[in-house]
């Protein structure tokens, strides 16, 4: 009785190990198992995958006669840790190979270790990723030719309109040098202010072209943005009183804290206020408001000039475009980096006839108030 239950207990496990091999031969994806540093079992897919003719082309061979140079010390560390631990590799690893008929692929893998014919052993099933990982590389380097080509034609585009700001200036410069030799002396003293102001205007776009091309460094800190905004209010009491401008504050009795450079941020208001100030010249109100939202600091600055059409305000922070008759055209650019520089925004909205509002947002500091 015993030979009978041996024999049947033998024919059932004969049995199930030929339905499981047969489930792992017919198998979609490529499966490998590997003992002691040589394969023991690779079914269909494998074989194809491996570039070899047969299973016989690979059974009993190294694992390391197919595997990167590359990647022969992670596969190394990670058979050890799978064999210590008896874990599964992290999903998805991807390691390369290199097949029989010469080739080398990108595989993406997930393996565990188990026991195959009374030994531990590893198995694996690998998804080649070759073509995806060769069609991602093109794309990534035509996003870079695309890249490298939009930094030219806007390096050019700026480069044109530096030249254009400074050439102006420059022919006036350069006519007046010519005039003052017959010049009589009350002439001279006009053209030497004029010349002055001329060259003014040429360090003035130098000068912002530095700011906005050097980043400038920021001495990181807790500030207090009401503090701040406070201080860029009383700095431009006197130009908002010479245009006509009320300012009105509708800030929070709380501080308002951020991380940051208080200076460069004061610099921000200042401008944005200072345009907007400028906007109005007939006079009006500026509404300052500043409140915190959502994990952030918010300040609006909302005017009651002219405010700007649709393709003024789609142009608004181009280099050297502005609508004001003096300016440059950089202080939406040099705002908008410093404010990048904090993690933070600034966004425009502007109609027609109904004036512009900049609205300014900084992340809310994790720093304790002071």
């Amino acid at each position: 009785m015993g030979s009978v239950c041996a024999y049947n207990l033998a024919r059932q496990a004969l049995r199930l190990e030929w339905e499981y091999r047969t489930f792992l031969d017919n198998a979609p994806f490529p499966i490998f198992v590997h003992a002691d540093g040589h394969w023991v079992y690779v079914n269909r897919e494998a074989v194809r995958m491996i570039g070899a003719f047969s299973e016989d082309q690979i059974l009993g061979k190294s694992i390391w006669d197919v595997v990167h140079p590359d990647d022969v010390e992670d596969i190394r560390c990670e058979i050890d840790r799978i064999m210590r631990t008896g874990e599964a590799s992290s999903p998805l690893l991807e390691r390369r190979m290199c097949t029989i008929d010469g080739r080398e692929i990108v595989t993406e893998l997930i393996a565990r270790s188990i026991r195959y014919r009374g030994q531990k052993a590893i198995i694996s099933a690998h998804l080649d990723v070759t073509d995806r990982k060769r069609a991602e590389a093109q794309l990534a380097k035509a996003q870079q030719l695309l890249y490298d080509s939009e930094k030219l034609s806007a390096l050019g585009q700026l480069a044109a309109s530096v030249a254009h700001e400074i050439r102006n200036p420059l022919t006036a410069l350069i006519g007046f040098t010519k005039l003052m030799p017959q010049a009589a002396p009350e002439d001279r003293v006009r053209y030497c202010e004029i010349m002055e102001s001329e060259l003014q205007s040429i360090q003035s776009v130098v000068g912002e072209m530095l700011l906005f091309g050097k980043p400038q460094p920021i001495t990181h800190g807790q500030l207090d943005v009401r503090k701040g905004l406070e201080e860029s209010i009383a700095l431009l009491h006197a130009q908002a009183n010479m245009h006509g401008v009320e300012i009105i504050r509708q800030i929070a009795d709380a501080s308002l804290w951020t991380t940051g450079d208080a200076n460069q941020i004061k610099r921000v208001f200042i401008n944005v206020m200072k345009n907007a100030i400028e906007a109005m010249q007939q006079g009006g109100r500026l509404f300052v408001r500043a409140f915190q939202h959502d994990g952030q600091v918010v300040v609006k600055f909302t005017d009651e000039g002219p405010g700007m059409t649709p393709e003024q305000l789609e142009r608004i922070g181009s280099p050297f475009y502005s609508t004001k008759v003096n300016g440059n055209g950089l202080g939406i650019l040099i705002c908008r980096r410093i404010l990048e520089d904090h993690k933070g925004s600034l966004e425009i909205v502007s109609k027609p006839g109904k004036g512009t509002t900049v609205v300014i947002r900084l992340p809310v500091s994790t720093l304790v108030s002071r």
